[in-house]
Formats: structure tokens, C-alpha cells, sequence
């Protein structure tokens, strides 16, 4: 039970964030021409890009660090805080 209830909030919270990233897309769509909701699409991935980069270096540069150190209480700490 324990599990599923996270499980059910990491999920709802993941949908909720997907639909909020993607309402501009449908807002633009639907009041909008096709060609301009082109235009928005390729400049929010261009946008996007730059911190997703950044983010993929950092969780492989630091996760199996962080895995060699998960016994150690102390050490974990000092690398997360």
C-alpha cells in the first residue's frame, strides 16, 4: 500500500506536469494557425535544450558517485547537502 499510494503521486504528479508544459501547445493550436504552432514548438525545444544538456551531464556524472557512497551515512550526506 505504501508503494502504490507514492507510486499513484509520483504519477499524478508527472501527468500534471506533462498537461502544464504542454497547454501552451494546445491553446496555440486551437487559436492559432498550424504554421505558428510550429514556430512555438521548435523555439520551446530550442529553450529546452540547454537545461536538459546540462541535466543529463550532471545525473551521469553524479549518480554513480553518489551510489559508491550510499553506505556510508556520513559521506552521502556531506555530498548531498
Amino acid at each position: 500500500k505504501k508503494i502504490w499510494r507514492i507510486g499513484l503521486s509520483v504519477f499524478s504528479s508527472s501527468t500534471l506536469n506533462t498537461l502544464c508544459q504542454n497547454i501552451y501547445s494546445f491553446i496555440i493550436g486551437a487559436f492559432y494557425n498550424l504554421s505558428s504552432l510550429g514556430f512555438y514548438t521548435q523555439a520551446d525545444k530550442w529553450s529546452k535544450m540547454g537545461s536538459a544538456s546540462i541535466s543529463q551531464i550532471l545525473t551521469s556524472s553524479f549518480v554513480p558517485l553518489l551510489s559508491k557512497v550510499q553506505d556510508d551515512g556520513e559521506t552521502f550526506r556531506r555530498y548531498v547537502t
